[in-house]
C-alpha cells in the first residue's frame, strides 16, 4: 500500500529519504509478517533473543511514533496535505484517511509541536529512547518551567537530565523527578523559585490578616 502511494505521488522508488525509508520499513514488515503467515513463531527464540526482538520492536514502534508526530508538526503550513485537501489540519486528514479517532490524533499531533519546540528531547525521541509518555511527561514539566528564570542553557540542562532519567524510570517517576528538576540542573534558579513563593505566601498571609 505504501509502496503504491509512492508512486500515485510523483515519487520514484528512493528519491526522497523519508519516503524511501518508509518503502524499506514496509517491505521488512511485510517479510516479517510473511514468516509468521508461513509458520514461523517468536516462540521458537531462545529467551535471550525473544527479548532482543521485543526491546527492537518496541524501539522502532517508538522512532515511528516520533517520526510520525514530527511529520504532523513539519505538514501543517499552507502548502501541506490539509490545505490542499480541504482538512483542518494533517492530524484531521490523516484521521479521515485511515478511519482513526480524530481527538486522538489530533492530540498526538499537539503533542509534537510540542516536542519540535525541544531540540535534545526531539532528538531523542527520533533516536528511538523516548516513548510517548515519557515524552509527554517532559514537555509537561519543560513547559512548567518559569521562563523569566530559566535561559536557554538552563533549559537545555534540563532537556539533557531529563532525558537520562527516561532511560531509567518510568513517565510517572519522570513527572515527580521533573518537578525538582532545577534543583539539579540550577539549584540557585531553584532557590530564587523558593524564596519567591515564600515572599508571596508571606504577603498573601498579610494580606489576610490586614483584611481579618
Amino acid at each position: 500500500m505504501v509502496s503504491e502511494m509512492v508512486r500515485e505521488a510523483g515519487w520514484e522508488a528512493g528519491s526522497h529519504p523519508l519516503l524511501s525509508a518508509v518503502t524499506t520499513i514496509t517491505a521488512a514488515l511485510d517479510t516479517a509478517t510473511a514468516a509468521i503467515a508461513a509458520g514461523t513463531d517468536p516462540a521458537w527464540l531462545d529467551p535471550t533473543d525473544q527479548g532482543v526482538l521485543l526491546v527492537g520492536i518496541t524501539q522502532a514502534e517508538q522512532r515511528l511514533t516520533a517520526l510520525r508526530l514530527a511529520t504532523l508538526t513539519a505538514t501543517a503550513g499552507a502548502d501541506g496535505v490539509a490545505a490542499t485537501t480541504g482538512a483542518r489540519s494533517p492530524a484531521d486528514w490523516l484521521a479521515d484517511r485511515l478511519h482513526l479517532n480524530a481527538r486522538r490524533t489530533g492530540g498526538e499531533a499537539r503533542l509534537g509541536t510540542r516536542i519540535a519546540r525541544r531540540g535534545v528531547l526531539a532528538a531523542a525521541a527520533l533516536d528511538g529512547g523516548i516513548s510517548l509518555d515519557h515524552a509527554r511527561a517532559m514537555v509537561d514539566c519543560l513547559d512548567a518551567l518559569p521562563p523569566d528564570l530559566v535561559d536557554e542553557q538552563t533549559m537545555t540542562d534540563a532537556e539533557q537530565a531529563l532525558v537520562g532519567y527516561c532511560a531509567e524510570f518510568t513517565p510517572a517517576e519522570v513527572t515527580h523527578l521533573g518537578r525538582r528538576i532545577l534543583e539539579t540542573v540550577a539549584p540557585e534558579v531553584a532557590d530564587a523559585i523558593e524564596a519567591e513563593r515564600l515572599a508571596r505566601a508571606e504577603r498573601e498571609a498579610h494580606r489576610r490578616t490586614k483584611a481579618t
